[in-house]
Formats: C-alpha cells, structure tokens, sequence
C-alpha cells in the first residue's frame, strides 16, 4: 500500500484521507514510515485519531500529519479547560489526556440525568420525551429524528496538525456547532446498508 500510496503522491499536491481505525492504524503509518513518507512529502488526514492513540503511534514518524475530530484534548475553550480540569480532579491524574469518547459520555451522562430529574422519573419514555427538550441552559439538543444529541459548543469540527512531542495543535475549527446527519442521504430511508 505504501508503494502505491508514494505513486500517487509524485503528482504533487497529494494527500491521503484515512479511515483506518484501531490498531491499524499502527500498522499504516509504520509501513508509511518504514518506507520514508511521510507528511512533507504526503499528508495524511485521519478521522480516527485522538491524543490518546499518539503515544502508540510516535514511533511512526507522526509528525505533521493530521486529524480531524470533533473534540481535541488541545482545544482552548472554556468549557473544554473546565472539563479537562473536572477530569483531572476525578482521576486524581493531574496530566490526564481527555479524548472524545470520555467528552461524549460526560455530556450524555449530564443531559439523562437532567432529563431524569426533570421528568421525576427513571421511566425510559418519560426520560427521552425530556431530554428532547433539556433545559435552556443546557448546550446539548437531541435530534428530532433519532434522539441523538447535537454537537456541544466544545465540540465543533476541528482539524488538528500533530507536532513532534506527539500533541496536536488545533488549525481549524468551523465556527458554531454541525449539526448530525442520522441517516445516510445516499440511501433510501429505512433501508439498512449492504
């Protein structure tokens, strides 16, 4: 792949979109490494790596390639400061690496109990009918469609350049919230994927 992956690059202006995930991941940027390309001669974009995956993956010349994600431990905003430090107190691990899945969790842990407690009830339906309409305050929408929340403003869609002490730098971010599409505008609704 890495032959083929170098061929495609001598055009110049090349770049690679990866949707590798998991520990392929290390297997990819190894062989890109192992055969010298690396982000000044192709970039490679990847959409399914966060500050927790780099430790496992520096040794692959990591460098200058990017992510994109819509959370990033290295995002400088209020809420996500707020959160990292919550975290940090929690684990009692001062230099703590917060990632996605833990962001998402806090943020649908928080919008249940809230819907929990405005509904006076642990009943599922009474939950769900709540949390479709959280509070004000509350940054987070359900979907109409799927009950699937919104993006938090700590979470918009970010793009992050990863440098050589293995952070990510954040060098984009849309401005406001994305908001999900639940259903594949390619396929025919309420017809599953082959």
């Amino acid at each position: 792949m890495a032959e083929e992956i170098r061929r495609f690059g001598k055009g110049r202006h090349a770049a690679v979109v990866s949707t590798i995930t998991g520990d392929d991941n290390l297997q990819f940027f190894r062989e890109l490494s192992r055969q010298g390309v690396g982000a000044a001669q192709i970039p490679v974009m990847s959409l399914s790596i966060g500050e927790a995956e780099l430790p496992a993956l520096m040794r692959s010349n990591m460098a200058g390639h990017f992510v994109a994600w819509n959370y990033l431990h290295a995002f400088d905003r209020k809420e996500n400061r707020d959160f990292i430090a919550g975290w940090r107190r929690f684990t009692g691990q001062p230099r703590a690496v917060t990632n996605d899945p833990m962001e998402a969790t806090w943020i649908g842990f928080h919008l249940w109990t809230e819907a929990v407690e405005a509904a006076g009830s642990t009943d599922t339906d009474k939950g769900a009918r709540r949390a479709r309409r959280p509070p004000d305050r509350r940054p987070e929408r359900l979907h109409g469609e799927d009950g699937h929340p919104h993006p938090s403003p700590v979470k918009p869609v970010m793009i992050g350049r990863i440098g050589k002490d293995g952070s990510i730098a954040t060098v984009s971010v849309t401005e406001g919230l994305v908001p999900p599409e639940p259903f594949s505008p390619w396929l025919t609704p309420g017809r599953a994927a082959a």
